[in-house]
């Protein structure tokens, strides 16, 4: 079996980086997108419970209106005490939209969420360069 040449062995080594480093963009960019999917489920949670609040707030005049028969008092009574009775159809993100319409494009289009992540971490090195260079 022949020797490798010089030329053949910086072949496999760039190669070898190449892919190690393919492999660490990959690792950071999952990183973010599980992020992205912890702070959507984050916005979900508040947006199902702040509809919660609003169904209850619209069932209570509803209750005290004397309007119902029993069996309807009665249910909308037990939704009143216990909200996870209330299902929601229509999630409020209210003022956190725009930010949830983001996360949303970024985990069904995860090249854009690599380009977020290239900017990023660009400021971030330049914020450092700038710190560094202030000190000096």
């Amino acid at each position: 079996m022949a020797d490798k040449t010089f030329s053949e062995m910086m072949h496999e080594k760039i190669a070898e980086n190449i892919a190690k480093r393919a492999q660490e963009r990959e690792q950071q960019r999952n990183e973010f997108l599980n992020g992205f999917r912890s702070e959507l489920e984050g916005y979900q949670q508040k947006a199902q419970e702040t509809a919660k609040k609003r169904e209850i707030d619209n069932l209570r005049p509803l209750f005290a209106s004397g309007l119902l028969d029993e069996e309807q008092k009665e249910k909308i009574q037990e939704k009143i005490l216990n909200s996870s009775l209330i299902t929601v159809t229509d999630a409020d993100y209210g003022t956190n939209l725009p930010r949830v319409k983001e996360l949303l494009d970024f985990i069904a289009n995860p090249e854009k969420s690599q380009k977020k992540i290239d900017q990023e971490s660009f400021i971030a090195m330049m914020k450092g360069f700038s710190e560094r260079n202030a000190k000096n």
